[in-house]
């Protein structure tokens, strides 16, 4: 006995998934002109990247905002520091390691910005992936946003977001 050519052993099934119209894909997210985005999607992205999930996620608002103050304090403490030794140009081995730099964080640092607590960044989140959690989500702190602050242009990232994952209505087919 082979498996057909959809990898099914058992012939009991019909699957017409060529068929569909996909969520999302990368030719209608960079297709020119309209007609050429065959999706129900034309932009997507991945989620955020942290790089330092055990900082800014939390249960709670109050250790949420405990959490990202003392790491705002401890990156302040060594951004002052290498100013004061003369701005080294090696920071990966400058940095006190008590948070998680990123390579991001360290060209931060070079540029000199600056950190400040501001609970309108923490919002919502599904975590790791059904669990409801609070997350600070900011330029700086969060390593890789992906297209996510061009989804939510106005800063008010308390915004909700609709995922839609079910079967596709019959009219909604090419």
């Amino acid at each position: 006995m082979q498996p057909d050519e959809k990898c099914n052993w058992i012939n009991l099934t019909s699957n017409d998934f060529d068929e569909l119209i996909p969520i999302a894909t990368k030719a209608a997210k960079f297709a020119k002109k309209p007609g050429q985005e065959r999706a129900v999607f034309r932009l997507f992205s991945l989620g955020i990247v942290t790089n330092r999930d055990e900082w800014v996620y939390a249960w709670n608002e109050g250790e949420l905002a405990a959490k990202v103050r003392y790491f705002f304090e401890r990156y302040e403490e060594d951004r002052k520091r290498w100013v004061k030794a003369g701005r080294p140009a090696e920071t990966a081995n400058f940095v006190d390691r008590q948070i998680k730099w990123t390579s991001e964080l360290e060209s931060h640092m070079r540029r000199g910005s600056l950190l400040q607590y501001d609970h309108i960044h923490i919002c919502s989140s599904l975590y790791r992936p059904f669990v409801r959690r609070l997350t600070y989500f900011d330029y700086v702190i969060t390593h890789r946003p992906y297209k996510n602050f061009e989804f939510f242009p106005t800063g008010n990232v308390r915004t909700p977001v609709f995922l839609w994952s079910s079967r596709i209505a019959p009219n909604l087919r090419s």
